[in-house]
């Protein structure tokens, strides 16, 4: 679960995290911009699925990826606060996003990375059907360009041409009752693969649980084809390169030379600068 606007730095993560009665989530929270109010981000894990998580990425106030590793297959879950006017944000998942979609060579890393991106976009594509009252005013630029990079809004693929909005501009005296404005720019974007299918998507009020003008959002996706982990009873896929089959040999570390050592870290090193982690 993504969550924006947490005015909370990753350095009090820690401390959250102890306080937490329930032991069955952990959270993951990005880094703060002091000067703002309303930055940071935050995904919240159940703990089935921190068994698989591996890393984080804090780019920003804005945007955090939190990175799950499974048999030949990851799951990169990037939380982001689209501030409304902030172009540079934009310009900054736009590019981390092709980055990380151009730069992983499957047949390099021998997996294949499934890119959830969730959050508050601050926009919409389609507003004719994704504002109210509708406007003939073309979409988000922005969003288009999440389009190009190959991946899709998960509503609109269920449901196409349904009103689903999950924000409200309320009046000034606050009367929930009668909103001024809706829009749907709360979101999640996946990217395509074949074996990934999305089931549900839901709406949720959040004014008895947050008071907020935004939503809760929720979808299923059925990961069962696209995570080989859950294929208990086969044998797993052999990795294609044959030069990756290499003999395993036990190695007595206390007649290893310095030279040797050296060696061995700076291939190590070369190696994991490939994955680009």
């Amino acid at each position: 679960m993504a969550i924006s606007e947490t005015n909370i730095d990753y350095q009090q993560e820690y401390y959250i995290n102890q306080d937490i009665k329930s032991k069955v989530y952990s959270i993951i929270f990005s880094e703060r911009d002091q000067k703002t109010k309303g930055s940071g981000t935050a995904l919240v894990i159940h703990n089935r699925w921190m068994k698989h998580y591996y890393s984080v990425v804090r780019i920003s106030p804005y945007i955090i990826i939190a990175k799950f590793l499974f048999v030949q297959r990851e799951i990169w879950v990037w939380s982001i606060y689209a501030t409304s006017n902030d172009q540079d944000m934009r310009k900054s998942l736009i590019n981390e996003l092709k980055i990380a979609m151009e730069g992983h060579n499957r047949s390099v890393h021998n997996t294949i990375v499934l890119h959830i991106v969730l959050g508050d976009f601050n926009d919409t594509i389609n507003n004719k059907i994704d504002r109210s009252p509708s406007t003939g005013q073309p979409g988000s630029q922005f969003l288009i360009q999440l389009s190009q990079l190959g991946l899709y809004d998960v509503c609109r693929v269920l449901y196409p041409d349904a009103e689903l909005f999950t924000h409200e501009k309320w009046n000034k005296n606050k009367n929930k009752s009668a909103s001024i404005s809706k829009s749907r720019i709360d979101q999640i974007w996946i990217t395509h693969e074949p074996d990934v299918i999305p089931v549900e998507f839901l709406v949720h009020s959040s004014q008895m649980v947050t008071n907020s003008h935004h939503s809760i959002i929720l979808t299923t996706l059925n990961i069962s084809g696209f995570i080989r982990n859950n294929f208990w009873y086969c044998v797993p896929d052999q990795l294609q390169d044959p030069d990756l089959h290499q003999d395993k040999h036990i190695v007595d570390i206390s007649k290893i030379t310095n030279v040797q050592w050296e060696n061995f870290t700076e291939t190590l090193d070369r190696e994991i600068e490939a994955w680009d982690f």
